[in-house]
């Protein structure tokens, strides 16, 4: 009886050998390629990230410029208001815009009753008192609540010479403004001088320390006869 024939062990181990040696080499030379490959790609990927992280921070400074534009912008809005100019200077300004002869003869007592006044403790004598009305004017700018006090005087006017006697200097009003620009007309009575002559009254507005601001002189008028119950002129 024949025997089949083996095949050679050594064949295929020889074979079978050869087969295995070949497999590592292939795999070294991929991972050779491979690991080339990371290789080289690690600087793009490193590029690529640098990119992206600095696109990133630009991103995030934008940010930061344009939040700091709208604080910048809401401040703006909600900061104090700015403050309003000063006002110029009020105009300062005292003047006796008239001051004209109403009543060339009156009695004391019948002036005070048409003015309002309490005649209470007024003399016989004073009631019969002759004397002139006259109708004054004023405005005052600037100078509220300052004390402006109005005076008359009384001049011969021939002369020029101012009568004697504190009956013929007399401050018979004081104004104080109640506004920034105020103006009064108030009635002033005067006495007639005792004797004949031809007169005027000066009519001044002083200031707190009794300085002349402003004054008028009323048109002249003239006594024909003595008045005994004029006053004195002494």
């Amino acid at each position: 009886m024949s025997r089949r024939r083996r095949s050679s062990p050594r064949r295929r181990s020889s074979a079978g050998a050869g087969t295995r040696r070949n497999v590592p080499a292939a795999a070294e030379r991929a991972t050779t390629h491979s690991d080339q490959a990371r290789i080289d790609m690690a600087p793009i990927e490193r590029s690529r990230r640098l990119k992206q992280a600095l696109g990133a921070a630009g991103a995030i400074v934008a940010l930061l410029a344009g939040a700091t534009s709208v604080f910048d912008w809401f401040e703006d809005k909600v900061d104090d208001p700015p403050k309003p100019r000063p006002a110029p200077p009020a105009t300062i300004d005292a003047r006796i815009q008239a001051a004209d002869l109403q009543i060339r003869d009156e009695r004391l007592v019948d002036y005070m009753r048409d003015t309002g006044q309490d005649t209470t403790g007024v003399s016989v004598a004073e009631r019969r008192e002759r004397g002139l009305r006259f109708v004054v004017r004023v405005r005052l700018r600037g100078l509220r609540g300052i004390p402006m006090p109005l005076r008359w005087q009384m001049y011969d006017k021939p002369t020029g010479r101012r009568l004697r006697g504190a009956i013929y200097s007399q401050v018979p009003v004081t104004f104080t403004p109640a506004n920034a620009d105020h103006a009064r007309t108030v009635p002033i009575w005067v006495p007639k001088p005792r004797l004949a002559g031809t007169y005027i009254v000066r009519f001044t507005l002083l200031d707190r320390r009794r300085q002349p601001l402003d004054d008028v002189t009323s048109p002249a008028f003239t006594v024909d006869r003595n008045t005994p119950s004029g006053g004195r002129d002494d």
